[in-house]
């Protein structure tokens, strides 16, 4: 999650005028992240994960993330396309440039025996009840970027530009990016000139990054969505942000989010 959190806020300074990787100074950026992640990251990461919510029913996680974005000085707008959250910050000349992570979690019992586990249960759109887990590392996606909001508007003086902070609903069942973009997000928010995501994976080792093409928005938005595992990538600042990040190898890491990964790799 750190690595994370790092690439996120490395790229969007990169992406902006007047940044670059070795402007933000990247061993300074990780000594900032690390601390960030033990007196608050981490709490929040766990809060979420024990506390996930069904697709469009996320009215929690969302007021919780929307709080979050706030308390880091983002202009926060609400009720996005249902239960999206968008956080805004104007710091002067630049591009704009969209951060999205996902939210729901999936209807799932966890069986990973953490003591973190979730015992969440939720009634579903569809009337019935449903266990619920973080089984896809929705968790986190919002704590990173939570992490790189507040990463980002502590070196604020460092980057400018704009920056649409996304939080998607209902990824899971495929609507929720639909859903925002029916309610107006690039005409209330603006369209974004670059968009940057991730996604965590359990194939690779920790530490990882993984760079690949994406193809999942408009072709005149330079997209990059990558992840301590694997990544889609188009610009080239986002390759250098990459290249700033040491690489290091280990032992490949389940995602702790997935029972059927956290059985795989952890047997009995």
């Amino acid at each position: 999650m750190r690595k994370a959190i790092f690439g996120l806020a490395a790229s969007a300074m990169a992406l902006t005028w007047g940044a670059t990787p070795a402007a933000a100074d990247p061993a300074a950026v990780k000594q900032a992240v690390a601390a960030d992640y033990d007196s608050h990251l981490e709490d929040l990461f766990l809060h979420f994960h024990a506390n996930p919510e069904l697709s469009f029913l996320e009215t929690a996680t969302a007021a919780r993330m929307a709080a979050e974005l706030r308390a880091a000085g983002l202009e926060v707008t609400e009720g996005v396309g249902g239960t999206g959250v968008v956080g805004m910050v104007r710091n002067g000349d630049g591009p704009l440039i969209l951060l999205r992570a996902d939210m729901d979690g999936l209807p799932l019992p966890e069986k990973t025996g953490l003591d973190y586990a979730s015992t969440a249960t939720q009634v579903g759109q569809d009337g019935q009840e449903y266990p619920v887990m973080h089984a896809c590392g929705h968790d986190v996606h919002i704590t990173s970027m939570v992490g790189t909001a507040r990463r980002l508007m502590a070196t604020r003086d460092q980057w400018s530009g704009t920056l649409m902070f996304v939080v998607q609903p209902a990824e899971e069942r495929v609507g929720g990016a639909a859903a925002m973009l029916e309610d107006g997000l690039y005409d209330r928010f603006g369209t974004p000139d670059y968009a940057l995501a991730f996604h965590v994976a359990s194939i690779l080792p920790a530490g990882k990054i993984r760079p690949r093409k994406a193809s999942s928005i408009p072709a005149r938005i330079r997209s990059t969505s990558w992840s301590p595992g694997w990544a889609r990538t188009g610009p080239a600042p986002m390759r250098a942000a990459i290249r700033s990040i040491s690489p290091r190898r280990s032992s490949p890491r389940c995602n702790r989010s997935s029972a059927a990964r956290w059985s795989r790799c952890h047997p009995p």
